[in-house]
């Protein structure tokens, strides 16, 4: 079943009300990547770097990158399917300090099957490793912690042995306060509406390997909206009776543009995508992968998710790339564009 879904809250846009009040001037944009690095002695053999970008004093951001493994479990004395993350997750929120500085809460996890492989951060596990029913062990590897960083500043802030592997794992973090977008003055006439364009890009050894684009007209009072395009796969729960439940694949555009009344937007957005995983997929076109989904399967699921927030001006294009799949190799940029509508 294909699904294609735009909603948009039009709030404090009936009945022609003017522009929303604006908000309290938001801290510093900032970005902030950070690095899960693994060693075999003094070899590097693999590196995932995750970039996010925040507002100090704002939300969390967060990236999530991995697939999600069927696996079954029991409820109420039923056989169901459920699924779990395989994969890397970064979260952070950034706080103004005194001297320029920022203090960084923030947490990374990474969940990955036993068995797949070392190289399994570029090659993927595959459907077949994993038949519907058995218990995948995992490896785990998490660490929390709160930085204090200014610009340009790097901090490694844990190293660790995976006793799985043997591998030294090392985390670190560099902070880039980006130049700040500069209003006009406030005005009374502030626009009441958005275009905003989301676009996903995926490159492997400097080839792209897929593009896809998501356009939204938005209120600019923070009530948002979103779009959704993709499929829903049958998966089949292997309990009496045999029942089929759907799991929405493809992609999903949620933002909330606020304006501040001098020419910038306030900006959450959620990005997911999440996509059949054959080995390779074309996130671009989910519908051909329709026929994986036979009738008595459950499907893996690629996935990929990302919670951030904003400060863009009137006509600015924001790009950053989110860091590499630790599924495919491949590396993900997003490009996103705002402009009022006159």
């Amino acid at each position: 079943m294909r699904l294609l879904v735009a909603t948009l809250a039009v709030g404090l846009l009936a009945g022609g009300a003017g522009a929303a009040e604006p908000l309290e001037a938001p801290g510093a944009s900032l970005e902030l990547q950070v690095k899960v690095d693994r060693y075999q002695e003094d070899e590097l053999v693999a590196s995932s770097p995750q970039t996010l970008r925040l507002i100090a004093d704002g939300g969390h951001a967060r990236v999530i990158t991995g697939v999600e493994m069927p696996v079954w479990t029991v409820a109420n004395d039923t056989l169901t399917t459920a699924f779990k993350d395989f994969g890397d997750s970064v979260s952070c929120k950034a706080r103004s300090v005194a001297g320029g500085r920022f203090e960084l809460p923030c947490e990374v996890e990474r969940y990955a099957p036993i068995g797949a492989g070392a190289g399994w951060s570029t090659s993927g596990p595959s459907a077949a490793s994993f038949p519907l029913g058995d218990k995948p062990e995992m490896s785990m590897f998490g660490a929390h912690t709160t930085l204090v960083l200014g610009d340009g500043e790097t901090a490694r802030w844990t190293t660790a042995t995976d006793p799985v592997t043997g591998h030294t794992v090392k985390v670190e973090a560099t902070l880039k306060v980006l130049a700040p977008a500069q209003g006009s003055a406030a005005s009374a006439e502030a626009p009441n509406l958005v275009d905003l364009s989301v676009e996903f890009d995926r490159h492997l050894g400097g080839t792209r390997t897929s593009h896809a684009t998501y356009a939204l007209r938005l209120p600019d009072n923070g009530s948002g909206g979103e779009v959704r395009a993709g499929i829903q796969a049958p998966v089949r729960n292997p309990g009496e009776g045999q029942t089929t439940t759907f799991k929405n694949q493809g992609t999903v555009v949620q933002c909330q543009p606020q304006t501040l009344g001098d020419g910038r937007y306030k900006l959450p957005c959620f990005l997911q995508q999440n996509g059949p995983y054959a080995g390779k997929e074309d996130w671009g076109d989910l519908g051909a992968a329709e026929t994986a989904f036979s009738l008595g399967g459950s499907p893996v699921v690629h996935k990929l998710g990302v919670m951030t927030e904003l400060l863009v001006l009137d006509g600015e294009t924001v790009v950053w790339p989110l860091g590499t799949d630790p599924v495919t190799g491949e590396e993900v940029n997003v490009k996103l564009t705002l402009k009022a509508v006159e």
